[in-house]
């Protein structure tokens, strides 16, 4: 998958995501260069940067 031009989105943080699944945990993502929709297409629930901050156990960067 890439962002409106061409970036790669964050395949490492994706692959972590998709395991952390199994084990229950609510994913939440913030990319300022991929739509909302996308996201959610993802399984990731699109947050704020400051959302994603202040709500997060764990962060990938």
């Amino acid at each position: 998958m890439t962002a409106k031009g061409g970036r790669p989105t964050a395949a490492i943080a994706r692959g972590i995501a998709e395991r952390a699944r199994a084990f229950g945990v609510e994913i939440w993502a913030h990319d300022p260069f991929i739509e909302a929709a996308s996201i959610r297409e993802q399984g990731a629930q699109p947050v704020s940067f400051d959302s994603l901050l202040e709500g997060s156990d764990y962060l990938i960067v």
